[in-house]
């Protein structure tokens, strides 16, 4: 039986106490802060929403970009569209052609 004094508590309980509410501060502080916490949830969760909004515009391109093979694959391309889009994209031109720059000032 632990040992009480005048004030009717005994110094172990005051310990067990004091350790008790550390750890369950310890706790509590990790389970909203730390690294698998609240916090690091909900950011984990808005990082999804933002790579799924990503990867749904990828798949959108690589279907538009599949659909241009196709159509390419068909074997009814124009040679010149196609040259003509492939340097428009690219950036290119050839020697002979006739280059207008607008400064977009008018």
């Amino acid at each position: 039986m632990p040992y009480n004094d005048r004030r009717g508590i005994a110094p172990g309980q005051i310990l067990v106490s004091l350790i008790c509410l550390f750890l369950m501060s310890y706790f509590a502080y990790h389970a909203i802060k730390g690294k698998h916490g609240l916090e690091a949830r909900s950011s984990l969760y808005s990082q999804a929403l933002r790579l799924e909004r990503k990867l749904a515009g990828l798949e959108a391109v690589q279907f538009r970009l599949e659909r241009d093979i196709a159509l390419m694959s068909d074997g009814n391309v124009d040679h010149d569209m196609l040259e003509e889009k492939a340097r428009d994209i690219l950036n290119f031109a050839r020697a002979d052609d006739i280059i207008i720059l607008d400064d977009g000032h008018r």
